[in-house]
């Protein structure tokens, strides 16, 4: 029953292994899904997850050390969740995933506290913004649209939104990343075969997907960084 469904936040204790317990599960239904550290505080984002019904997520936050349970700060205005958290420039930023809704958002919370929509785009239903990472002062977001098999990559300089990359191969980005002076999206999903993108400014793109070898198979939404 996934409206029975909940999930817990631990903090470890690198020093002895200990898993310490961020206030009480949350409620039936709600399962944290992104984590952000932003103002001083300790941030999820929460997804519905009840089989397909478009019941808004929220986003809390959580003072370690000082409080002893979640606060809700927003109820997100459109989907069932939030997959991703990031804080860029003062401010909050929070994807939505839209389930069967026909727009996708990216909402963010200001220095006040207060919540409105950065970035609203007109989708398929089941589309989702997956990911986000700041790269050469401006904050990339990975979008993926299920329904017209479209993945994007839209990049914020800290007033406008624009996309810089399409691909429509029907693979998702859930991860972007960087290292170094490259930005990386790729991934994949359930049966969905990796693929892998590159940039070193931002705007032009690079598919890296012939690297990886196999088909049919699930891309590993992980990432590491080979030391020498």
């Amino acid at each position: 029953d996934g409206t029975a469904r909940t999930g817990r936040v631990f903090a470890l204790n690198p020093s002895s292994g200990a898993l310490i317990q961020l206030g009480a599960a949350f409620a039936a239904g709600y399962q944290p899904y992104a984590l952000a550290w932003h103002m001083g505080r300790l941030w999820t984002g929460t997804v519905y997850r009840s089989g397909g019904a478009d019941v808004a997520g929220n986003v809390q936050w959580f003072r370690p050390g000082i409080d002893t349970a979640w606060t809700i700060d927003r109820t997100q205005a459109v989907g069932r969740g939030c997959p991703f958290l990031y804080s860029f420039q003062g401010q909050l930023f929070a994807g939505t995933w839209t389930g069967t809704g026909t727009s996708a958002r990216v909402e963010v919370r200001d220095s006040v506290g207060a919540w409105t929509a950065s970035l609203t785009v007109t989708t398929g239903a089941q589309s989702v913004f997956m990911n986000a990472v700041e790269f050469s002062s401006a904050l990339y977001a990975t979008l993926y649209d299920q329904t017209l098999s479209v993945s994007t990559v839209r990049k914020f300089n800290g007033s406008t939104w624009s996309t810089v990359l399409t691909t429509g191969d029907s693979k998702p980005l859930p991860q972007i990343w960087v290292d170094g002076t490259t930005i990386y999206a790729g991934g994949g999903g359930d049966n969905v075969t990796a693929n892998l993108w590159t940039s070193t400014d931002g705007s032009s793109w690079t598919d890296r997907s012939a690297n990886l070898t196999g088909t049919n198979m699930c891309g590993a939404t992980l990432i590491g960084t080979l030391a020498t």
